[in-house]
């Protein structure tokens, strides 16, 4: 005589698609190798003596617009103070991430950049990648983009109030979305970072052409 199956029990070979324990070890490990990363920069990674120029003209854009200028006003007047014109239309950034920055002091930006733009990213590349050991990697490398460490003599600088960093985990978030099926996330996500910085609207076109062949 055959047998059934029970109601609501899974059939041999059936995967609840979730990773079994073997397989989310090395997820593990790369989150707790990541989160110490996070929190040796924090510690022991200190101010860069050397700036990039954009860094410094943002961070007193940022200063001007917390006293109360407008944003293009804030942006001029921050570029004159370094001794540099803007030429051209290329040098503004769009206002909207600034809107956020504006929101917090100055002495909570380098924070939020750890929290939103290197555990965010870290975090949402968790849900996308095969290759979770490649996530410290990635974490290690929007740290030292924001902060070098000045290893072995080399030039230190800060840039982590450059743009292209922030739009990060929004262009992550939005495949994030787009593999769960999640369309208008993806979208509504990535029309944010192309509101942040404009060249990231292939990544809409992208969408767009997608969604249509």
């Amino acid at each position: 005589m055959g047998s059934s199956v029970p109601s609501g029990s899974a059939a041999v070979g059936e995967t609840s698609g979730e990773r079994p324990p073997r397989a989310r070890a090395p997820l593990v490990v790369s989150l707790i190798v990541s989160l110490a990363l996070v929190v040796m920069w924090w510690l022991w990674v200190g101010i860069r003596s050397a700036a990039h120029i954009d860094h410094l003209a943002f961070l007193r854009t940022h200063g001007y617009m917390r006293a109360g200028e407008g944003y293009y006003a804030a942006m001029r007047q921050a570029f004159l103070d370094i001794d540099t014109t803007i030429g051209h239309a290329r040098g503004y950034r769009l206002p909207s991430p600034f809107w956020f920055w504006e929101l917090f002091p100055p002495g909570a930006l380098y924070g939020l950049f750890l929290v939103i733009v290197v555990l965010g990213s870290t975090v949402l590349l968790t849900r996308i990648t095969a290759r979770p050991l490649v996530i410290p990697w990635v974490t290690l490398f929007l740290l030292y983009a924001g902060r070098s460490t000045g290893f072995a003599n080399e030039a230190s600088w800060e840039s982590w109030m450059l743009v292209e960093l922030w739009v990060v985990p929004l262009i992550l978030g939005s495949v994030v979305a787009w593999r769960q099926r999640r369309d208008g996330w993806s979208a509504a996500l990535a029309a944010a970072a192309t509101l942040c910085r404009e060249t990231a609207a292939v990544l809409l076109i992208g969408g767009l052409l997608a969604a249509l062949v």
